[in-house]
């Protein structure tokens, strides 16, 4: 825009994310007039982008480092920044920032700095800080390096010494032998355990790094599995069925109020042994429901009856009902379901398949529903963790059979169905 007979040349700078102007042949930025071309200031200057290790326009430099601080800072360009175009400006405005791209200062991520790169960038940051004006946090950005990184070389710009670890000579044939004795007599000590042992008991004074070198060459380092209370171990999978019952109550909205069903589920064949729908969840209700179906089975070796922490489970009535009847009972871990997940598998299979879209106005017509659904359960659904077949075919003992005659089918029909296709391409049929 001219302006009394001359043009208004804009000096304003251009930000981080703008692009640069090309540069044709000669070094003069294309789209300028000739009588544009001749003037110059320092935000023009090409030494005001940062030397030390700097990248060219079309990317990084690869391989740059720094020298001493000395040389790294001794002409005016060590910064990558711009002037600012006003001593009004905020390190919000597009103006008086940084113009160095990313990796301007080759500072490999994680690498270890020396004292001299350190001292380059606390001088970098200061410099750019007194021009611009933007947070530290912001510069820090562009030169891609944490606050935390730049904060700890301001403590201490001095490195902290790294001082090689000396293994010294080797161990002595008699040190050996008290670390592979003391190593056989503790099979279940670590190497830093053994470690101590040797030294209170005056027999080798070796550090832990000989040690645990002396049992890797003799095969002797040990792998401790650390062991679970004999109360928190999980049981067994079960190898028959009626070996491991699993119980638990779910609730079941009926009539505008809740009911309680008690399942209890076969560890072995996942088939429903018994279950229950009650108006209460007293102790009772589950004692009844598995005396109810001790009785009906009359089983020649009772069960192991897995458990949650349930009042019903924890009461006096349930460890008498157990020691009556001989009942073994294993209650699961505290707050963790997946202890007794077989049971809550079913239940979530009573809500998503059985028991969905069905509102019963009375306990009985729930309970039709619910001796619906499990029979369909036991014995027409197919379990995925039982080889898709369903449950009443695991509960008889039966599987292999099932298996068998399944897979006889499934060959069977491959056959019939290549002799079909064969038959057609004789006969002419498409």
């Amino acid at each position: 825009m001219k302006q009394g007979g001359k043009k208004h040349v804009s000096t304003e700078p251009a930000s981080l994310d703008a692009p640069r102007e090309d540069v044709n042949r000669r070094g003069s930025p294309k789209g300028r007039t000739p009588s544009e071309r001749g003037l110059s200031s320092s935000r023009d200057r090409s030494d005001s982008l940062l030397r030390l290790g700097a990248s060219h326009h079309s990317g990084r430099s690869h391989g740059s480092s720094f020298g001493s601080a000395e040389e790294a800072f001794e002409t005016e360009g060590r910064l990558g920044i711009r002037e600012p175009a006003s001593q009004e400006h905020h390190c919000g405005d597009s103006r008086g920032e940084l113009e160095a791209k990313k990796g301007a200062l080759a500072l490999v991520p994680g690498k270890h700095r020396s004292k001299e790169i350190r001292l380059a960038l606390i001088e970098t940051v200061r410099k750019a800080k007194e021009r611009t004006g933007c947070p530290v946090r912001k510069i820090l950005k562009e030169l891609e390096v944490s606050h935390s990184s730049y904060y700890r070389y301001v403590r201490s710009p001095q490195p902290n010494p790294r001082k090689p670890r000396s293994s010294g000579p080797p161990l002595t044939p008699l040190e050996r032998h008290w670390v592979k004795e003391t190593a056989l007599s503790h099979p279940s000590s670590g190497y830093k355990s053994l470690t101590w042992i040797l030294q209170n008991e005056l027999l080798a004074g070796v550090r832990a790094h000989q040690v645990y070198q002396v049992l890797h060459e003799e095969n002797l380092i040990v792998r401790r599995v650390a062991e679970q209370p004999l109360e928190l171990r999980r049981p067994a999978e079960p190898t028959h069925a009626n070996e491991v019952w699993h119980i638990d109550l779910m609730y079941v909205w009926v009539n505008s109020c809740w009911t309680y069903l008690v399942d209890i589920l076969d560890g072995y064949s996942r088939y429903v042994v018994h279950w229950t729908l009650n108006e209460t969840m007293e102790a009772d209700t589950v004692t009844l429901t598995v005396l109810e179906a001790l009785e009906r089975l009359k089983l020649a070796k009772q069960p192991l009856i897995v458990h949650d922490h349930g009042s019903q489970f924890i009461s006096n009535e349930w460890r008498k009902f157990c020691s009556h009847h001989g009942l073994t009972s294993i209650p699961t871990r505290v707050a963790h379901p997946q202890s007794n997940g077989k049971v809550e598998r079913l239940h979530r299979t009573h809500r998503e398949e059985g028991l969905v879209g069905y509102a019963p106005m009375k306990l009985d017509e729930a309970r039709e529903e619910i001796d619906r659904w499990v029979e369909v359960y036991n014995n027409l659904r197919p379990h995925s963790s039982l080889m898709g077949l369903p449950p009443i075919v695991y509960y008889q003992g039966e599987p292999e059979s099932a298996l068998a005659q399944r897979e006889h089918f499934v060959l069977e029909s491959a056959r019939e169905r290549t002799n079909y296709w064969r038959l057609r391409e004789l006969a002419g049929v498409s």
